[in-house]
């Protein structure tokens, strides 16, 4: 299937991943345009019920040609600022499902075969033009004015989408009304209609071949073959190529369900053992686990299971963080990938794992290839045999299959991940407070006392970005916290609250100086040069740097302050360490210095190390920890 193309069988209703049905072994005789990537789904029954309700509340409840209950229908995700979709039925885009988040309510908005369907059922939100206006709109794509409108539909409301019909009643094109429609007619001038979709005026094509997803199957049935022994190829020429114990890892969603399925077939054709992996966050939907739980017992994988649990809670995490955002994923690190990292180094810190992503999921994954190398997670090469698929092929492959698909997808949820994922669209949080009822609400409150957002900042959802704030909501953008940050230069002390921290704070200190330790006092050294002391006297430090280039400096100092004292224990240190100089006490890390090598591994795959400049929380602790007030440090800096 090729990025903004799908094909279609008219004759068999069904949709095709290549151009040569399966069914009547006819070429495809259409091509359906869509907006890439072509992100194509299916529609499902919840989904189909929105949709029709959607339509019903804003033409009628007597439009029941646009979306039948009776025939195969798809989704192809497409940009917005929010959850969107082309509605494909019958080899044809019929409108624009999408939700709107000013109302926070979903919007139909017809596309010319759409609009056919519409106005042969005479639903609302019509305008009658001349023939004048007919000919300046098919042939031109021209706006509507005023002055070529004959008639209208009543419930017509300034900035609805209208449906423009000719004397015969059919349908000519799509637009927007202006805010002052009514006055415009009044008038007999101006601009009335801004058209957004025109075509030459036709009856609707509504096939009659009633097709479901079986047909479907059958239908693509050689391309799926295809793929999938593609797939299996390069699983085993990969495992040839690479020996290392091998894990699949398993989400409950669908693309790693399908990578499971086709890894375990090429696997067992050569009698290679593997492992699956389930990383439980404690943050997933409780329908995910036990989807997997299930999953793996029904496809006889119970004894290959790891299942590894988050050593860091997420709750406890965000005292240290903060809310997660999508420019501020912390909790990717400390909750998922940390315990993956152990694992790994549990089966001797070198693995390969089967993982499913692929290249239309992003920009970055693209860039990514289908072979790679981890960077929080060290020793692990990841591989995905499902790449280079479409989101239909992936469907299409588990109905062939026969397996059951996590239930969260029937609910309307377009990705599974994390209940408390701030890469969630508007209108899967609602799904997902459906869901989580009081847990999504008090969490949800913890965010607005953290960032300080009022009720209707936490319901645009703003905590969902930190840093670089998406173009539709600049005009809302408020400052979400105070840059704690840039104050820490002016720190000359801080007050220890545990005995032990100083010790901890010095042996982090050492993966990143020479160290020269006197009585109560330890000097940093860089190339032989004295950088810093720190001079402690009971429980408190003072600071005191020498070195000119003292920004880089009070920066790197404290984020290993910050490591030492605000430990997460993720354990990703721990995992990364090539000399297992470290081990994990209950207040921390501790780092063994005749174990230690200074190689810096620890720092940089730390959490609380990599966002520690972009945390506030972790700039303010540390401020609270000083003698120095944010006032005092503001007017210093």
């Amino acid at each position: 299937m090729k990025i903004g193309v799908l094909y279609w069988c008219v004759k068999c209703n069904v949709p095709l991943l290549a151009e040569k049905c399966g069914l009547c072994r006819q070429e495809a005789i259409r091509k359906v345009k869509i907006t890439p990537p072509g992100n194509v789904k299916p529609m499902f029954e919840e989904e189909r019920r929105r949709i029709q309700r959607t339509v019903h509340e804003q033409y009628g409840n007597h439009v029941t040609l646009l979306l039948p209950d009776d025939r195969i229908a798809l989704l192809n995700k497409v940009p917005h600022v929010d959850l969107a979709y082309e509605v494909i039925v019958d080899g044809q885009v019929i409108g624009l499902w999408r939700f709107d988040v000013e109302s926070m309510r979903y919007h139909f908005i017809p596309h010319m075969e759409g609009a056919r369907r519409m106005a042969k059922q005479r639903a609302r939100k019509w305008i009658l033009v001349d023939r004048g206006a007919e000919k300046a709109i098919t042939l031109e794509g021209k706006n509507l004015l005023a002055v070529g409108v004959e008639d209208h539909d009543d419930d017509i409301r300034r900035d609805d989408f209208v449906y423009v019909v000719n004397e015969k009643w059919k349908a000519i094109a799509v637009g927007k009304v202006s805010h002052d429609f009514k006055h415009k007619l009044v008038e007999r001038r101006g601009m009335v209609v801004k058209v957004k979709h025109f075509d030459k005026p036709k009856d609707p094509e509504v096939l009659e071949s009633k097709a479901t997803w079986s047909d479907a199957v059958l239908a693509n049935k050689y391309f799926l073959e295809g793929k999938e022994e593609e797939a299996m190829d390069f699983i085993q020429d990969i495992c040839h190529k690479i020996n290392r114990p091998i894990l699949v890892s398993f989400s409950g969603g669908k693309d790693s369900l399908a990578t499971l399925i086709v890894v375990k077939k090429a696997l067992e054709a050569l009698s290679k053992e593997f492992y699956v992996l389930f990383s439980d966050t404690k943050i997933e939907y409780p329908e995910t686990t036990r989807y997997v739980e299930e999953t793996l017992r029904k496809l006889g994988l119970e004894e290959r299971v790891i299942k590894v649990d988050a050593f860091t809670n997420f709750f406890d995490a965000i005292k240290v963080f903060g809310p997660p955002a999508r420019d501020f994923r912390w909790c990717c690190k400390t909750c998922k990938l940390a315990p993956i990292a152990y694992v790994i180094k549990s089966l001797g810190g070198e693995c390969l794992t089967f993982i499913g992503l692929r290249e239309v999921e992003s920009a970055r994954r693209k860039r990514r290839g289908a072979i790679w190398e981890g960077i929080w997670v060290k020793g692990q090469t990841g591989v995905s045999p499902i790449y280079n698929w479409s989101t239909l092929n992936i469907w299409l492959y588990l109905f062939k299959e026969g397996v059951e698909v996590n239930p969260l997808y029937y609910r309307g949820l377009e990705r599974i991940g994390c209940w408390t994922c701030p890469s969630m669209d508007l209108a899967e949080m609602q799904i997902t407070e459906e869901i989580m009822k009081q847990s999504w609400q008090e969490y949800l409150r913890e965010i607005s006392e953290k960032l300080s957002l009022k009720d209707h900042e936490v319901k645009l959802g703003l905590w969902r970005w930190r840093f670089r704030y998406p173009g539709w909501l600049k005009t809302r953008i408020k400052m979400v916290h105070k840059d704690y940050s840039q104050c820490l230069r002016g720190v000359k002390e801080l007050h220890l609250k545990r005995e032990d921290d100083f010790r901890r704070i010095v042996s982090v200190l050492k993966t990143l100086y020479d160290v020269r330790e006197e009585e109560g006092r330890v000097i940093l050294m860089e190339e032989k040069r004295e950088i810093t002391s720190l001079t402690r006297k009971d429980r408190k430090i003072t600071i005191e740097i020498y070195d000119r280039n003292c920004e880089r400096h009070w920066m790197k100092i404290f984020r290993g302050i910050a490591r030492a004292i605000m430990c997460v224990k993720c354990r990703l240190c721990i995992a990364v360490c090539p000399n297992n100089a470290i081990s994990l006490r209950n207040d921390g890390i501790e780092i063994a210095s005749e174990y230690c090598v200074a190689c810096g591994e620890c720092n940089y795959t730390c959490p609380v190390w990599a966002y520690s400049p972009k945390s506030p929380y972790i700039a303010k602790r540390l401020l609270e920890l000083s003698t120095l007030s944010y006032a005092e440090s503001s007017q210093q800096h």
